[in-house]
């Protein structure tokens, strides 16, 4: 049977309910619990100028009545027994004959008052303004049988009417606008009054709610647990489990994304298939930057996303989603709470590792989220505390964006073409299995991104007070959200820094380069010496044989080039074909790595 809901808000609803951000049941009747024929107990006839019948049939409220018969229906004083300020009403009308039927938003039989929300056949809806003449006629087509769902937001100074599927509001009125003084509380009700001459009129109405008004964004609730996606793999899960390599136990920050993706009108990928952490997950697979190393979400990517999905998404009214990192400040938290920008937060878990949720209000400091692992509805299981904020921010700017995700072991920074370090570094825990049950061998990864660079040359560094082995992988879009990306594997220590040299152009792609920090046979024979330092050699005679072939290589560089290339392309066979004992698969790996970018440079 189709349901309807009205919700109301009201002041006294604080001294009965307990203060919170989520709507608190005032009253309700979806009229199924009536006999067939009967009246329904939970109201009572008012202001009528007649005798109609109201009835209850198959769980449905149904009123039909003659020309010049005006009938309301309020709820009755046991039910209902406080006016009320603020409230939300959700409701299902069907139009079954005759033109005017209507929902009174606020009724108060003690004034008496009365303020009527008309829909109106064929043509919309009008609203009474305080001398009771019709404010506004809206053009909506209205249909005979057809059912309507409605939901109706009021307070003392403002009425939001949501038509149907709870879009966009069809119409906001304020009392600056359009009431003389704040309206008095009270109460709804139902009614009919089809006017002279206009014929006999029937509606049906069902499923009434009324609740206090939730002050929280209407973020919606996706589960990263959800059958319709739980199953799929996760990026590239398999690297660092052998067990429920799945969204379900994997997807939280995607999961969160798509919450806040939809809750912009973001509804569909840029190919126009319906956007859910299932398929953001799989676009991302397919991208070149969608995921990071070892799972990490690239929150840029999913910016990129957004701004190619513009044309399938027409209710999203920006050219993208800017993402932007945040910090722990609740204020902060609040002001973009306030500006309609649910902000995706970094928890700890309570067994170790970090989990993401969505942030869609606060209320006395109390931070109301959704999700996506647990049914959680604010931070206290999370020691009421956040490490971080994901921001997407509604923006029609440009994409240009910068970042460098490096070990971290080693220290990172971003200058800029004057020798100003810019950008800001953070820390990326490894993605996490919410219930604690799997173990994620990845490690943390460091991260310095910069938004919106202007076109310069830049500088990546790397250093590091101790030998560390280093990966580097960089993401370099520019202003249309082109992307590219290039990785470099290097040994730094005390006296030894890596420079990355970033010729940057904001409007073009194709016109920015990566020049890697110079590599010659001396600098691989120095990093084959660590790799022996560090351990990677478990037989000296291997580590020996190996420099050999790199003294050789250096040493016909200038007598015969093409031996010496001959020498390190047969190192490189030896190298691939595992032919080499004690050397370990990441030593192994590295050297024929560099001896490719090598050969490539002589």
């Amino acid at each position: 049977m189709r349901k309807i809901a009205l919700f109301f808000l009201i002041g006294f609803i604080y001294l009965v309910f307990p203060r919170t951000s989520f709507a608190a049941l005032i009253f309700e009747d979806n009229f199924d619990q009536y006999s067939n024929g009967s009246f329904p107990s939970k109201w009572s006839v008012y202001n009528s100028t007649c005798n109609p019948i109201w009835k209850v049939e198959t769980g449905i409220l149904k009123i039909k009545n003659a020309p010049g018969c005006v009938t309301h229906l309020i709820p009755n004083t046991s039910n209902w027994q406080t006016p009320l300020d603020d409230y939300v009403a959700e409701f299902d009308v069907r139009f079954i004959s005759g033109i005017d039927r209507h929902v009174s938003y606020r009724i108060n039989p003690n004034i008496p008052f009365i303020r009527v929300l008309h829909f109106i056949i064929p043509s919309g809806f009008a609203l009474d303004t305080d001398n009771q003449n019709y404010l506004t006629n809206i053009v909506k087509g209205y249909q005979n049988n057809v059912t309507y769902h409605f939901k109706v937001i009021v307070t003392s100074e403002r009425i939001t009417i949501y038509e149907s599927n709870g879009n966009t509001a069809d119409l906001v009125l304020t009392r600056d606008i359009f009431f003389t003084n704040p309206l008095p509380p009270g109460m709804i009700g139902l009614g009919s009054s089809p006017g002279g001459g206009s014929g006999m009129t029937e509606t049906w109405f069902d499923n009434v709610k009324v609740t206090t008004i939730d002050n929280s964004l209407d973020v919606p609730l996706l589960k990263q647990t959800d059958p319709l996606w739980a199953d799929d793999i996760y990026d590239s899960a398999g690297l660092w489990t052998t067990e429920s390599p799945t969204i379900g136990r994997w997807g939280c920050a995607i999961t969160s994304a798509a919450m806040v993706l939809n809750y912009h009108k973001i509804n569909k990928l840029p190919d126009g298939t319906l956007l859910n952490p299932g398929t953001l997950n799989s676009y991302l697979k397919s991208t070149p930057d969608g995921y990071v190393r070892n799972g990490l979400t690239n929150w840029q990517a999913i910016t990129v996303m957004a701004t190619n999905a513009k044309p399938q998404n027409p209710y999203f009214n920006f050219n993208s989603l800017e993402f932007a990192w945040g910090n722990d400040n609740l204020s902060d938290l609040q002001g973009d709470i306030d500006n309609n920008i649910p902000n995706i937060l970094e928890v700890d878990m309570p067994n170790g590792g970090s989990h993401f949720v969505v942030a869609r209000g606060v209320d006395d400091e109390e931070v109301i989220i959704n999700d996506p692992a647990f049914d959680r509805t604010d931070l206290a299981e999370y020691s009421n505390s956040y490490k971080s904020t994901r921001r997407f921010v509604p923006s029609n700017s440009d994409l240009s964006y910068m970042m460098f995700v490096v070990d971290p072991q080693v220290d990172i920074s971003l200058k800029d073409g004057l020798g100003n370090t810019i950008g800001n570094v953070a820390m990326e825990s490894p993605i996490e299995d919410p219930l604690g049950l799997l173990n994620n061998s990845s490690g943390p990864l460091k991260v310095v991104h910069f938004s919106k660079p202007e076109t310069d040359n830049f500088v990546v560094e790397i250093s590091s007070t101790s030998t560390n082995v280093y990966q580097l992988d960089g993401y370099v879009y520019d202003e249309n959200g082109e992307v590219k990306l290039f990785s470099n594997k290097g040994f730094v220590n005390s006296g030894n820094s890596d420079m990355f040299g970033i010729d940057f152009d904001k409007s073009n792609i194709n016109n920015i380069s990566i020049n890697n920090p110079q590599n010659t046979l001396q600098s691989l024979i120095s990093d084959l010496d660590i790799l022996m330092q560090l351990g990677h050699f478990t037989n000296n005679g291997s580590y020996i044989s190996i420099r050999n072939i790199l003294n050789n290589s250096q040493r016909m560089l200038l007598e015969n080039p093409n031996v010496s290339k001959r020498l390190l392309v047969n190192l490189k066979k030896i190298l691939m074909d595992g032919e080499k004992d004690g050397i370990d698969e990441f030593a192994s790996q590295y050297l024929v790595e560099q001896i490719t970018l090598l050969l490539s440079a002589l």
